[in-house]
């Protein structure tokens, strides 16, 4: 009877431990990854984006063949690249940084 009791103790104790630390959990700040693969049968890397708090984000297409340019220091024409492969991705900043 007494072993008993002892075991429904502990039960209770470790439920109120665990009832506790849950109401002091914070949520995840994580991402995710995960590869796909393209009809072509060649792989695709993805990421979520996942924060506590709201992004301000647009997507970000780059075909392939598309040249950039810079601008250098004085306003003069910096160095350019073409891309050779096709990119899409996503672009996002705290509002705060966004509103500076």
């Amino acid at each position: 009877m007494i072993h008993r009791q002892k075991i429904g103790a502990f039960r209770r104790l470790a439920a109120l431990a665990l009832a506790g630390a849950l109401a002091f959990a914070r949520a995840a700040e994580a991402c995710t990854s995960f590869l796909l693969k393209a009809a072509a049968g060649s792989p695709v890397y993805g990421r979520t984006m996942e924060f506590g708090f709201k992004l301000q984000s647009d997507a970000i297409v780059i075909p392939r063949q598309f040249a950039f340019t810079a601008t250098g220091p004085g306003g003069k024409p910096g160095p350019g690249r073409r891309v050779t492969a096709s990119w899409a991705s996503m672009r996002s900043a705290p509002p705060s940084l966004l509103t500076a």
